[in-house]
């Protein structure tokens, strides 16, 4: 279980994006993406804007020149091509997700990535119980879904509004009704965009039960939806 906290805006859906795209289009493993928070629609515009390298804005608007037209009807088929499938059904539980899984391995073997954007918004077993036990049972339940399923489990979660308070890097504890979340992943990772005017991102690894933590920089291409190593 993987869990990717930051605050709204920096960059977690199109961290899942990119991460299903790589897992099914550079490794070939069949992927799953729970979107709980953008319709299919939207999913696949990203997808399609970062796997073509085309604007997004002009895209969704209908605006692309021809060449770039050109191109992603030439990416459209191979995108759809790729095992990728997006459930962007409102309300999922764990339950739900795990059915979606079983019904993927049915039709391939290899399913390698379960995509949750984002974990605060499961719903919960127990709807009576309070805020930080629900999110305790949405973490346990996909750390439990990660070993039936032996996919890995990657969670988008929100920080709390401390962090946005302070404007520094984000910690482990600013994850929202954070003490379970952090028992549960093998790693966290936390997304900081350190200055808003330059388009780069900050990958911090602050929780990794099988390797060493750190920090990375990614370059945000946000017109193409896509992140890239600064290197």
């Amino acid at each position: 279980l993987v869990v990717i906290g930051a605050r709204p805006g920096v960059g977690k859906s199109l961290m899942l994006t990119n991460l299903a795209l790589h897992f099914a289009h550079q490794h070939k493993h069949a992927v799953l993406l729970s979107s709980l928070e953008m319709p299919e629609l939207e999913v696949g515009q990203r997808m399609l804007s970062a796997y073509a390298r085309a604007n997004l804005t002009g895209l969704m608007e209908g605006s692309t020149d021809e060449a770039t037209w050109g191109r992603i009807a030439e990416k459209t088929a191979a995108l759809e091509a790729l095992p990728v499938t997006v459930d962007d059904t409102p309300s999922q539980s764990v339950t739900h997700i795990r059915r979606r899984a079983r019904d993927v391995q049915r039709r391939r073997d290899d399913l390698a990535l379960i995509a949750v954007d984002y974990l605060q918004l499961v719903q919960p077993r127990d709807t009576r119980a309070n805020r930080a036990e629900q999110l305790g049972q949405v973490s346990r339940d996909l750390k439990l879904l990660a070993r039936e399923t032996g996919a890995c489990v990657v969670a988008a979660a929100q920080v709390n509004r401390d962090n946005m308070r302070r404007n520094d890097r984000p910690r482990m504890s600013d994850l929202r009704e954070s003490g379970s979340i952090e028992a549960d992943a093998d790693q966290v990772i936390l997304l900081h965009q350190p200055d808003d005017d330059i388009p780069e991102l900050e990958v911090i690894v602050d929780k990794n039960r099988h390797g060493p933590k750190g920090s990375a920089a990614l370059q945000i291409f946000g017109h193409y939806a896509r992140l890239a190593s600064v290197a």
